[in-house]
């Protein structure tokens, strides 16, 4: 042990010669990066594959079935839902909220009409009736410098759209699970079935 500690202390030289020769090893090896070659179409090709399925898919898609009762059930469920109902209520008052917007833009005309008459109650000849009539006719126009009163009703117009399409979504899903609902309890139906026969 004391020979082998004292040649590798002689000779410190031997130690770094190779290491340097294992460094410069590791750094000839050193490559630069070469990406493999990937073909890569220019567009999605099922893109209008998917956008037609979609297309076709009807609004009212469970009376494609031709069961009618479960388009009983279906449509049951969506005219007796309080969520629903309220959704609708929803997309009312934001339509009304983008027509009083739109109604900013334009000018707004005010016309008033009025006409009196009056007479003395003491008598006597100069004691005619009096009559008087009036018109009056105004009009303001709020000047849209910013386009604050546009963005304000392209807001209002986005809303409805937006409250809308949660409304049809809600909707839909109402009628997703209905009917998920009657097929699930149309199979345990059949299941029962089947077991009462195979018993008998």
């Amino acid at each position: 042990m004391k020979d082998r500690f004292h040649v590798t202390a002689k000779h410190p030289s031997f130690t770094l010669l190779a290491l340097a020769l294992l460094l410069a090893g590791c750094a000839s090896t050193r490559t630069a990066y070469q990406p493999p070659d990937a073909t890569v179409p220019a567009a999605w090709e099922q893109q209008q594959a998917a956008t037609a399925a979609t297309a076709q898919i009807p609004e009212q898609w469970w009376r494609q079935f031709g069961d009618p009762a479960l388009t009983q059930v279906v449509e049951t469920a969506r005219a007796r839902n309080n969520d629903l109902a309220a959704a609708a209520l929803r997309v009312r008052q934001a339509q009304l909220q983008a027509g009083i917007a739109a109604t900013a833009l334009a000018p707004t005309v005010a016309g008033r009409l009025s006409n009196s008459a009056s007479r003395r109650l003491e008598g006597g000849d100069g004691n005619a009736t009096a009559r008087s009539s009036g018109a009056s006719l105004s009009a303001s126009y709020e000047v849209d410098l910013w386009g604050r009163v546009a963005s304000t009703r392209d807001a209002a117009e986005w809303t409805a759209r937006a409250t809308t399409e949660d409304r049809e979504a809600a909707a839909q899903a109402l009628a997703g699970t209905a009917a998920g609902l009657y097929w699930q309890l149309a199979n345990l139906n059949q299941r029962t079935a089947s077991s009462n026969d195979s018993l008998a």
